[in-house]
């Protein structure tokens, strides 16, 4: 795969799926993680014009480009594809 452009496809986070019924705080609880893990998203691929970023990175993305990215199937793996500007924030390595 070769992605052109000023593209960026992001890996998405997991949703952990339970086979138990969670009571209304716990599950409040795993929101809160899982608004966690999209406030640091990797970097899968960056595009041919891309020089500020790469794979591996943890970036920060608003949540209305998030809402709006293309959603891509890699394998069993979805993908989101945004614009290289749409990155707002590059974590420093600690952060992952």
């Amino acid at each position: 795969m070769k992605l052109l452009g000023k593209r960026v496809l992001l890996t998405t986070p997991k949703k952990k799926e339970s086979i138990i019924e969670l009571t209304p705080e716990v599950e409040k609880q795993l929101e809160m993680d899982m608004i966690q893990e999209w406030t640091s998203l990797e970097i899968y691929a960056v595009g041919t014009d891309v020089t500020t970023f790469k794979p591996g990175d943890r970036v920060y993305v608003s949540v209305p480009s998030l809402s709006s990215a293309e959603r891509i199937m890699i394998g069993e793996d979805a993908k989101l594809m945004i614009n290289e500007f749409e990155i707002a924030i590059i974590w420093d390595n600690a952060k992952k």
